[in-house]
């Protein structure tokens, strides 16, 4: 099994996005932020179907987890871009598990109302690296989904998102954010999310599949513009 880790432009989920009630609906603003999390995971390993690792209850801190994420906001189209990573000890293994997202997303307003409220349906692009004992499982697959902007007050807003692999490796996203701008050009952003993987790869006559769930509550500062 190759050991590079690949980097490819890819496309997804559109997280929960910064959005202000004082510029939405005059055009187009942008925002990029940095973020931190704290997750919980389990996993299962096997090649052959004989099991190589199965563990659960597993957790990693602040510093071990971290992202970067843009995004180009109107009233009818939304735009983001994600790039984030984890690690994880696994010390009944004596390993580490590492993962690499990379991912792009475009959607589409089908709904919305002038206060702020905004339903998108999204299709992106998503690129997945995973190392765990010296095997490494590399997917790009395009997945489809929706992301829900809900204003609550004029700087509060909150933000729901799902999205779903549309080909051969599974992947599933889930997420909720609370969202407050507490400067023209700052906010900062308090993020849930859920997510299932499941990659297979083949190497020599031997397959191999990674199954992850993982929950996470992440941190995010935006500077907006």
């Amino acid at each position: 099994m190759s050991f590079k880790h690949l980097f490819a432009a890819k496309a997804i989920a559109i997280s929960s996005l910064a959005v202000s009630g004082a510029v939405h609906g005059i055009g187009w603003h942008h925002g990029i932020s940095i973020g931190l999390a704290s997750e919980q995971s389990e996993l299962t390993l096997t090649s052959n179907a004989q099991t190589l690792a199965e563990l659960d209850n597993l957790s990693s801190k602040f510093a071990d987890n971290y992202s970067i994420q843009g995004y180009s906001i109107s009233p009818n189209w939304a735009i983001s871009y994600q790039l984030d990573k984890n690690e994880t000890e696994l010390t009944d293994i004596s390993s580490k598990y590492q993962q690499q997202n990379l991912q792009f997303d475009i959607g589409m307003s089908v709904f919305s109302l002038d206060r702020g409220l905004n339903l998108y349906p999204l299709i992106g692009i998503r690129h997945t690296s995973v190392d765990i004992l010296s095997n490494e499982f590399s997917s790009t697959q395009g997945y489809a989904g929706f992301r829900l902007d809900i204003p609550v007050f004029k700087r509060l807003y909150l933000h729901a998102k799902a999205d779903t692999n549309l080909t051969k490796d599974k992947a599933t996203n889930i997420s909720a954010a609370v969202n407050y701008r507490y400067m023209r050009n700052h906010s900062i952003m308090l993020e849930w999310q859920g997510k299932s993987l499941e990659l297979a790869d083949q190497e020599n006559n031997t397959e191999y599949l990674l199954e992850r769930d993982s929950s996470q509550l992440a941190l995010r500062w935006y500077l907006v513009w």
